[in-house]
């Protein structure tokens, strides 16, 4: 009788942890695996904070090209550099020889200026090359609706409609050179805010988009 009494007040200790416990953990997966507008607004605004708005650049950085001649990326590089976003430096290239004359090429290098990799990167396809010119974020200003999840192929998917506006914008995108040499990132920038739908997925760990699982 007398241990009987020794263990009641361990029993209530346990009862109370793991009461705890169940409704920290109902209440977790409702967090994780429940739809709803709040929910979905943090995991859309979760991913954008790590994916900022790019644009592709051709071309992985540093670079070597000719300082004479057409060059495709020139302008583009040459506005990169206008906004200190790149360093730029003349070096001697293959010797020419023409008609019995021989001169030397010039080459310039392009490389990353410092303090300028959050704005430019390599870009996420490592095997094609290029890099990611990066000028804003997407801020989720409000979930305006969502369709109640399906089934399809063991998959569970909700389609997600949400009001969108652009901020943290880059302290270069006004340059006269960038908005010349990138007409991508002015209209970009012409719509600032919109609206936009996008597939949410269910997975193991709450709500994904489905881009970011593919």
């Amino acid at each position: 009788m007398a241990e009987e009494k020794a263990d009641m007040p361990f029993r209530k200790l346990t009862r109370t942890i793991s009461a705890l416990a169940l409704s920290a953990c109902l209440l977790g997966c409702h967090g994780q695996r429940g739809a709803s507008s709040d929910g979905f607004k943090q995991v859309l605004q979760h991913y954008y904070n790590r994916h900022p708005v790019c644009i592709t650049l051709p071309v992985s950085l540093p670079a070597t090209i000719d300082a004479d001649g057409i060059e495709p990326l020139r302008p583009q590089l040459q506005a990169l550099a206008h906004a200190g976003l790149i360093e730029t430096g003349t070096e001697p290239g293959l010797r020419r020889h023409h008609k019995g004359n021989s001169s030397e090429a010039r080459t310039i290098r392009y490389r990353v200026a410092s303090g300028m990799a959050k704005f430019l990167h390599p870009g996420k396809d490592r095997f094609l090359g290029g890099s990611a010119l990066c000028f804003a974020r997407r801020k989720i200003v409000k979930v305006e609706s969502f369709a109640a999840p399906t089934q399809m192929m063991g998959q569970t998917t909700a389609q997600v409609t949400y009001d969108y506006k652009l901020e943290a914008l880059a302290p270069w995108v006004k340059d006269a050179a960038i908005e010349h040499a990138f007409p991508a990132i002015k209209s970009a920038l012409a719509r600032s805010s919109g609206t936009k739908t996008e597939a949410m997925d269910l997975t193991d760990q709450g709500w994904r988009l489905e881009r970011a699982l593919r």
